[in-house]
């Protein structure tokens, strides 16, 4: 039995392998840009926390192609003494790209239509891809609203259902002709929350459904 290798394939594949690592070679292989602001306050008023700080910053790595871009907003303060938030203030937001695949962790923004997730906060992870070619999709999973309980020293405090939500997008784009079709579900945790059944209070978990479709040609130049 004689065995014989292809030596030509094999000396291709090693030009191939040689090629790609002088290319990320010539590039730079770490780079790391943005800034970050602290701000510091004082209030008589606010006797539980009467110095408050602002952290904020955005941070951007690429590593060799890969972006890592990290943006942040911490503070010490108290927002909710009287009125209830359901929307975080301190947020951490992690987006790491690669190519035509964007990751969306932590607190992050995504628009799906102009009535669902547009410039909304959401806590989850959601996913952008835009391949070669005419289709791109985007999803997300995570809660939007953070539960908040019903306080009765605090009258003036509405308590608010958790709420998660999960939404698709799917947009095909062609010469003069594009169309873009979404849907969003969100619904309310009813379990999230527990309100004392002596207090009447005119709030109930929710749910819904919202469909979007989006059209646009050019029938003329």
């Amino acid at each position: 039995m004689v065995l014989g290798q292809n030596v030509e394939k094999i000396m291709h594949a090693d030009s191939i392998a040689v090629g790609y690592w002088n290319k990320l070679l010539a590039t730079d292989p770490l780079v790391v840009s943005g800034g970050v602001s602290a701000r510091l306050s004082y209030s008589s008023a606010n006797k539980k926390v009467p110095f408050a700080y602002l952290l904020s910053g955005n941070v951007e790595t690429r590593i060799w192609g890969l972006n890592v871009p990290l943006s942040f907003t911490f503070s010490n303060a108290n927002f909710n003494y009287q009125l209830s938030s359901p929307i975080r203030f301190n947020r951490l937001k992690f987006n790491p790209q690669y190519k035509w695949v964007k990751l969306y962790l932590g607190q992050s923004n995504m628009s799906f239509s102009q009535y669902t997730l547009s410039t909304i906060q959401f806590t989850g992870i959601g996913v952008e891809l835009s391949p070669p070619g005419a289709f791109k999709f985007s999803l997300m999973k995570g809660r939007i609203f953070d539960a908040v309980e019903y306080d009765s020293l605090s009258p003036r405090r509405i308590p608010v259902y958790q709420r998660n939500g999960n939404a698709l997008k799917v947009t095909y784009n062609k010469n003069s002709f594009s169309v873009e079709a979404s849907i969003f579900e969100g619904h309310d945790l009813a379990k999230s929350i527990s309100i004392p059944s002596d207090v009447s209070i005119a709030i109930a978990p929710y749910q819904n459904i919202a469909y979007n479709v989006k059209t646009i040609f050019s029938p003329l130049k």
